[in-house]
């Protein structure tokens, strides 16, 4: 199905009722490039920062301004160029002989990759401003926490030893005046019985 083309008429309702909306969709596009090729400026932005830092300002700022124009501005143009050819192709009909259909494939591949690669570009912004306005996570210190676990541990082991020894020493004396007052009660039944026999006639030992 082909579209005829006419010229239209000023006094036409329809070119009075659409125009202001082209003009609209005009400025959308226009707004949608520059707000795009920012967002994927700040992508390409954290790769070549590495490259700059240190460098007087009149490298730098050009530099930046390079890269914001050939990987940034003119990607996202090239991209909405190729999607209004293609879509003006197909809405026109000019697809009927092989050059056309190898334009068409050949911005459609184009499309592809440079929305691929804005996407690529738009998340590795979004990863670099949520890490700039994230505090920093400390990373722990392995050996200092090895050193301060076994001195923990170390300690631990020497209040184990001075209470095991404490408590050695208390049941060390408990034995000790256990077995003297042992002895002592042994060698006073033995002094007793000693007494005893010596205090009973010979006659009645010998019956």
């Amino acid at each position: 199905m082909k579209l005829r083309l006419t010229l239209p008429n000023k006094e036409s309702k329809y070119l009075g009722h659409d125009s202001p909306l082209i003009k609209a969709v005009g400025i959308g596009i226009l707004a949608f490039i520059i707000l795009s090729s920012i967002t994927v400026f700040l992508g390409v932005k954290t790769h070549i920062a590495g490259y700059l830092t240190g460098l007087p300002w009149w490298v730098a700022y050009p530099s930046y301004a390079v890269g914001y124009l050939v990987f940034s501005l003119a990607p996202d143009a090239l991209n909405v160029v190729c999607i209004a050819f293609v879509a003006r192709s197909i809405l026109l009909g000019f697809y009927s002989d092989a050059r056309s259909i190898v334009l068409i494939a050949v911005c459609l591949a184009t499309s592809f990759y440079l929305t691929r690669y804005s996407y690529q570009m738009s998340q590795v912004s979004a990863t670099a401003l949520a890490r700039s306005i994230t505090p920093d996570e400390e990373t722990p210190d392995v050996i200092q926490f090895d050193s301060t676990l076994q001195n923990v541990v170390a300690g631990i082991g020497t209040d184990f030893d001075k209470q095991y020894d404490r408590l050695a020493a208390e049941y060390d004396k408990k034995i000790e005046s256990s077995n003297r007052a042992f002895e002592a009660q042994k060698h006073l039944i033995f002094d007793r019985l000693t007494t005893t026999i010596k205090c009973v006639p010979m006659k009645t030992r010998n019956g």
